[in-house]
């Protein structure tokens, strides 16, 4: 098995990395060569050993059956372009700050030595064929693995956008661009290791000044609730903060946006979100200016998760970790819901 091993220089310090997973793969029965990503500035201040021979990356991953890249992110998006077009498999060594499309971390690198035994599965991702079009001609072609964006540049005005699927037009929209993302690129918002913080919450945020309304609505969950809120915002004589509970594209929502009024009143029965409205004029009254209007949660906490695609990639990339992450955000969750109890008492 040939392995080709690509450092990012600037991650990668003197190639130590790599060199330790030359050794770790070769000492495993491997054949590897290591090679730049990218060709590097002459007279950098780059620490590239002259001891290590550097082989062409076009010329070994011709026959090559595994490309290992190292550094973050950005390093994995552009080996993923180069292997994807001779059809092969990439791992990831996170070298970077994120990683989140990294399999390994640089202290994992003896797992390697599971390549060259042939003990691996591979995890085929989306990749879009991005064309810009003009007058009928394709005046540009690439692939992408995250995401496209079409933006409006340096041009300081705002783009009239329609978005069409299979001919048929999805949504028009005036704004300064639109971002097409693959699973992956929309499981990095979330991160596919997982969010191991709790979640900011503006509304708590917003109540400790004391003069600001501030409510949380979902219109499937209780409409009535929400048009309360709306008009209570909308009378008081300062400031007013609605948070509405809304579905995403990016969340993978299984029963589709079409189920988003569905989708919202599950979020508020497994308590993923709470319902209810801080009004300050109350407080001047001698009144409690807090409404919990939400009641005790009532559907699985995961049930409630199992519906989105983006907690499923997670769930099926790191299962125990899932496993964890997803009761702590449920013992958090009730947490905050005991904190509101106790505020409208």
């Amino acid at each position: 098995m040939k392995i080709v091993l690509s450092p990012n220089p600037y991650r990668d310090r003197g190639l130590r990395a790599a060199q330790a997973a030359q050794r770790v793969l070769e000492n495993a029965g491997a054949s590897t060569a290591i090679c730049l990503p990218f060709e590097v500035e002459q007279g950098g201040r780059l620490d590239l050993p002259s001891s290590v021979p550097l082989g062409n990356l076009d010329a070994e991953l011709s026959d090559a059956d595994i490309l290992v890249c190292f550094g973050g992110d950005g390093t994995i998006l552009h080996a993923a372009h180069e292997a994807n077009a001779r059809g092969i498999p990439v791992l990831g060594i996170n070298l970077g700050s994120i990683g989140f499309m990294a399999e390994l971390e640089h202290n994992e690198l003896s797992l390697l030595a599971r390549l060259a035994g042939g003990r691996f599965s591979i995890e085929r991702r989306m990749m879009l064929d991005v064309s810009v079009r003009r007058e009928g001609h394709s005046v540009f072609t690439e692939q992408a693995l995250n995401d496209a964006v079409v933006t409006k540049g340096a041009v300081a005005r705002v783009l009239d956008l329609e978005v069409t699927g299979d001919r048929a037009v999805i949504s028009s929209f005036a704004g300064d661009g639109l971002v097409v993302s693959t699973p992956t690129g929309s499981t990095a918002k979330f991160i596919s290791g997982g969010k191991k913080t709790r979640k900011k919450d503006l509304a708590s945020m917003a109540m400790t000044y004391g003069n600001v309304y501030v409510a949380q609505i979902a219109l499937g969950a209780n409409p009535g609730q929400a048009l309360r809120a709306l008009l209570e915002a909308a009378a008081y004589p300062g400031p007013s903060l609605v948070i509405a509970y809304a579905t995403c594209i990016a969340h993978g929502i299984r029963a589709g946006l079409g189920s988003t009024p569905h989708e919202a009143k599950k979020a508020v029965d497994a308590g993923y979100f709470h319902l209810f409205r801080y009004h300050p004029a109350l407080a001047e009254q001698g009144k409690n200016p807090f409404q919990l209007d939400s009641g005790e949660p009532k559907l699985e906490y995961e049930e409630f998760l199992d519906g989105e695609i983006r907690y499923d990639v997670l769930k099926r990339r790191h299962p125990d970790q899932a496993d964890t992450l997803f009761r702590e955000a449920a013992a958090q969750s009730r947490q905050r819901y005991e904190y509101l109890q106790r505020l409208s008492r």
